[in-house]
């Protein structure tokens, strides 16, 4: 997991 992405369905979303 990558700080400051959420996994949604396995893709990467930025969290703002």
């Amino acid at each position: 997991m990558i700080p400051g992405y959420t996994s949604t369905s396995k893709k990467k979303q930025e969290i703002i």
